[in-house]
């Protein structure tokens, strides 16, 4: 009696811990999800900046703009782009942890655009990269 008790406890911690494990996992992912949306989100903005003063440099000279009117909006577009990517390869690592923890099957993620895809998965089922 006492081993299936001890087998019941151990079981049920198990439990615990797997839970406890997906519930971090999933706030941690949701967590770097909403940075992410925020990057995008200043993304969104500087576009609307760098097309309208394009556009207006456009209609005050013949067609001749000089991109040096926003190259400081293109730089941060791209620090931005960055900070997406090292975010993004974040979720990959916290899920990959969080599989690791609970012993869940292993996924692959697509180079090109951060698909999740079966660990058997030669190709990305969203944009059709070969996975290496």
């Amino acid at each position: 009696m006492a081993e299936f008790l001890d087998g019941l406890k151990k079981g049920f911690s198990d439990k615990v811990m797997e839970v406890n494990t997906k519930a971090s996992t999933y706030m941690e992912v949701n967590r770097l999800k909403a940075y992410i949306g925020t990057l995008e989100k200043e993304m969104g903005e500087l576009r609307d900046v760098i097309g309208g003063r394009l556009y207006e440099a456009w209609k005050q000279s013949d067609g001749n703009v000089e991109i040096s009117l926003v190259a400081g909006e293109l730089s941060r577009m791209q620090e931005l782009e960055n900070m997406i990517r090292e975010q993004n390869q974040r979720i990959q690592e916290v899920e990959a942890q969080g599989r690791q923890i609970t012993g869940a099957p292993q996924v692959r993620y697509c180079s090109n655009c951060g698909t999740a895809c079966a660990p058997e998965s030669a190709f990305c089922k969203n944009c059709g990269t070969k996975l290496g």
